[in-house]
């Protein structure tokens, strides 16, 4: 009985193996890349609307004192801002991206404090008890 020799088979087999591998662990580290990156991005937004509303919420308390307008820029870093107060609660978010936001409590209850503004510019004005909110 003659026994055949296998030429190379085996070895080429296992590069197809060892290639194939490479590929999945590399399709399995830019997916995860892509998450981090996702995931980064929102954190981002999230902080840098956190900031604007800070910034808004400063401007709001300044004003509250006495007769007088506030005039803030807050920019366009991460998008257009859409900036509203309603019943007490300031809500700072992304104009084409709603869903992504930053509601915080504005504890004066003492002053009625309403307007809504998508813009560059945020005028603050005082008028007594109210105070308005708008774009320019």
């Amino acid at each position: 009985m003659k026994v055949m020799k296998k030429k190379g088979q085996y070895r080429i087999i296992s590069e197809i193996f060892l290639f194939a591998i490479g590929v999945f662990v590399t399709i399995f580290i830019v997916m995860s890349f892509q998450g981090l990156e996702s995931k980064t991005k929102e954190y981002s937004t999230r902080d840098q609307l956190q900031q604007t509303s800070n910034i808004i919420a400063s401007a709001i308390l300044k004003s509250a004192g006495s007769n007088s307008t506030v005039k803030i820029y807050i920019g366009r870093t991460v998008g257009n801002y859409r900036v509203a107060v309603e019943t007490g609660y300031l809500t700072v978010s992304l104009a084409d991206n709603p869903k992504i936001n930053v509601t915080r409590f504005l504890n004066m209850g003492e002053y009625n404090i309403y307007g809504n503004a998508v813009s560059d510019y945020i005028i603050i004005t005082s008028n007594g008890t109210a105070i308005e909110i708008r774009g320019s």
